[in-house]
């Protein structure tokens, strides 16, 4: 199996590249979530007294001699561990309960109400937004900067994996230790129940609502945590106290600090003028859509393009596609290599070079072979064949292009 196809299988998106067809760049109207705000902010430290009890957690222990070479430190109860290094990895930081509306206030005034999506919770603006908005803002077509409070937010419970490192005196010699903690079957453990955080962003920008669409708060939760003064033991196993040696055995014990962290973000549905190309998804119940959906598409180049512009069954139809240069000027016209005369462009099939003005919206750039201009005056600069370019006269005609 080749190196690609072997890569191909275990990595990578997974795009059915026969399956789809795109359309040549042209302009289309597009609504897009655009972000308003993006904020981070931390609360005040919460304290865990850990004692990892053996039956909830998994436990792995490496001890070796410190040359690394073998294996051969057997750690048992009469073991001392002294450690040196410790990280404690948050995978999750969850709530027990939901967040009530009056929990969240903007300048003072709760949200509208509260929702989760996508592991988000989500806050409506609504009937909020009108009362926050400064009219210079609005007068300006700019959002407004407000104070976002999240209080008594928890009780909290975490999942979390602890990597200790260190050295093991043991049986008259000394070891370097790695011992990892994760919590078993993904379970969670509770915070006391008065470990609440309070959350500030004292400028989170919302815009208007436009159309009856107000925009939303989105926030999520996240922590950063360290262990203070980590102790490991070893237990005795058996009730005849024999001193096994088993990781199953090792505890840990120390204070656990936890700063809970938020991610705010302010989002509306705002309407766009996009220059793309479209996938051409044949309608359902056609035959086109069932001979599409009977396409098989093999493992390949895990870092091959998702898509291409002006394309039929994963390959340009074209002699070009969109993106490249043509004549030198970037105008979304062009293949890989520069598009010449006779070849068909995928800028409203017009002809590259030919007086028709590719990238120029099919009108003569008025430069011998208008490529690449922007406009049908030259007002943005002709680049024509590579070697026509704009003076800054001020006039921004085609009399400003002198031949380089």
């Amino acid at each position: 199996m080749s190196t690609c196809s072997h890569l191909g299988s275990l990595c990578g998106t997974n795009i059915d590249h026969d399956r789809l067809n795109f359309s040549a760049a042209k302009s289309n109207l597009v609504y897009l979530d655009k972000v308003f705000s993006y904020n981070k902010g931390e609360s005040c430290p919460l304290l865990l007294d850990l004692n990892t009890c053996p039956h909830d957690y998994t436990v792995r222990l490496t001890a070796n001699d410190p040359d690394g070479c073998c294996n051969n430190c057997n750690v048992d109860c009469s073991s001392t561990f002294t450690v040196t290094n410790a990280v404690v990895l948050v995978e999750q930081l969850a709530l027990h309960c939901n967040i009530n509306p009056n929990q969240v206030t903007v300048n003072g005034i709760p949200v509208d109400s509260i929702s989760t999506q996508n592991g988000q919770y989500v806050a409506s603006t609504a009937n909020l937004i009108s009362r926050v908005q400064h009219c210079a803002c609005i007068e300006n077509g700019l959002p407004t900067k407000t104070f976002f409070l999240a209080s008594h937010i928890g009780p909290w419970m975490i999942r979390f994996r602890i990597i200790l490192e260190g050295v093991v005196s043991t049986g008259g010699k000394s070891c370097c230790f790695r011992a990892e903690f994760v919590n078993k079957n993904g379970t969670f453990v509770a915070l006391p129940k008065n470990s609440t955080s309070d959350f500030a962003i004292p400028k989170l920008s919302l815009p208007c609502s436009i159309n009856q669409v107000a925009p939303e708060i989105r926030f999520q939760f996240g922590a950063a945590a360290r262990i203070l003064n980590p102790i490991l033991t070893v237990q005795n196993s058996r009730s005849d106290d024999e001193c096994t040696a088993v990781s199953s055995n090792l505890v840990l014990s120390g204070t656990m600090v936890i700063n809970p962290t938020i991610a705010v973000e302010v989002v509306r549905k705002s309407l766009f003028c996009v220059t793309a190309c479209e996938a051409m998804i044949p309608c359902d119940g056609t035959q086109e859509a069932l001979d599409s959906a009977n396409d098989e598409e093999d493992d390949c180049d895990p870092f091959a393009d998702d898509c291409a512009c002006g394309t039929s069954r994963g390959t340009a139809d074209r002699g070009c596609g969109c993106g490249n240069a043509v004549g030198g000027v970037n105008t979304g016209c062009g293949c890989d290599d520069r598009c010449d005369c006779n070849n068909s462009c995928g800028c409203g099939n017009s002809n590259c070079g030919c007086n028709n003005g590719c990238g120029c919206g099919n009108s003569n750039c008025g430069c011998n072979n208008g490529c690449g201009c922007g406009s049908s005056n030259c007002d943005f600069g002709c680049g024509c064949s590579g070697n026509i370019a704009r003076v800054l006269t001020g006039t921004h005609t085609c009399n400003s292009c002198i031949n380089l």
